[in-house]
């Protein structure tokens, strides 16, 4: 091989190993700006799971269940009786847990619930929930 050819060979690889690690680079800057950048939005609805709506509940003390929010970093829980509007019957804020167990509630009551996922951005709340404590 002709020095010259030596020279050039090796210029090759090192363009090539310089676009490789610029490209790395980029990768490494531009992926954690645009995961940081996915939430800067209220988080998406909560969906509730359980109980079920219009389910009939035999405990005074009812375990609130409901699915992650994206972008969610906490969520509050509100409990209405018989009506899904006015004074909460039992209210608790800044959960990080995807469960509540309500306050001790009367019954022969419908009750009506619902969670808002919040983060920096705001808060974006379920649809409502109801169910029967007998």
């Amino acid at each position: 091989m002709h020095p010259a050819q030596f020279g050039n060979a090796r210029w090759g690889s090192a363009r090539w190993i310089l676009a490789w690690a610029i490209g790395v680079w980029l990768v490494c800057l531009t992926v954690p700006t645009a995961l940081a950048d996915a939430c800067i939005a209220a988080p998406e609805r909560p969906r509730l799971d359980s109980p079920l709506p219009r389910a009939t509940v035999n405990t005074n003390r009812v375990g609130l269940n409901w699915r992650a929010a994206n972008c969610a970093d906490t969520y509050a829980v509100v409990v209405r009786q018989d009506i899904w509007f006015g004074r909460p019957v039992d209210a608790k804020y800044n959960l990080t847990a995807l469960t509540y167990n309500t306050r001790w509630l009367d019954k022969g009551h419908t009750y009506w619930w619902m969670v808002e996922a919040c983060n920096a951005s705001g808060c974006t709340a379920s649809r409502w929930g109801k169910f029967n404590l007998r």
